[in-house]
């Protein structure tokens, strides 16, 4: 905790500590869900686009992050793939890389592809931005196009 929050003082009114307990407890259970979670699932925003598609663009384009856990016995259990369309994984080096077979990645792969959560989450918001600034004019075109055959 950081020294300027130490510093502030709360003045809480008796009969509110009820309910702060009650938050506190849900919080904790939060905490404990997201630390068992095993895969996060981010989609991008194209609005009022995404209602014009039978399927779903949003999910289409979804970046997923997978835990991959330790590759070997005593290594970082904090290991992350952050995958898109299913085959494709995002590098340190190359950017999207289509991911090869388990038994295909070698160490050097594995080392440029795999992110502490923290990492992969950070990364996240960039890539999102990314994929929507690509997708969005064609997306937009696809509505448009629609619109002139009818």
């Amino acid at each position: 905790m950081s020294d300027d929050l130490r510093k502030v003082r709360v003045r809480v009114a008796a009969d509110s500590l009820p309910a702060m307990r009650e938050i506190d407890q849900e919080m904790q259970r939060l905490r404990e869900l997201l630390a068992a979670a095993t895969e996060f699932t981010f989609r991008p925003e194209y609005g009022d686009l995404n209602d014009a598609f039978s399927d779903d663009p949003e999910q289409h384009d979804a970046i997923v992050l997978s835990w991959r856990g330790p590759a070997q016995e005593g290594a970082d259990p904090d290991r992350w793939a952050i995958k898109y369309h299913h085959h494709n994984c995002w590098t340190r080096s190359n950017g999207w890389e289509f991911e090869p077979r388990p038994s295909s990645r070698d160490d050097d792969f594995l080392n440029d592809a795999r992110f502490s959560r923290d990492e992969a989450v950070a990364l996240v918001p960039q890539l999102l931005r990314e994929i929507e600034a690509r997708r969005m004019p064609e997306l937009r075109r696809m509505v448009e196009a629609r619109g002139e055959a009818r």
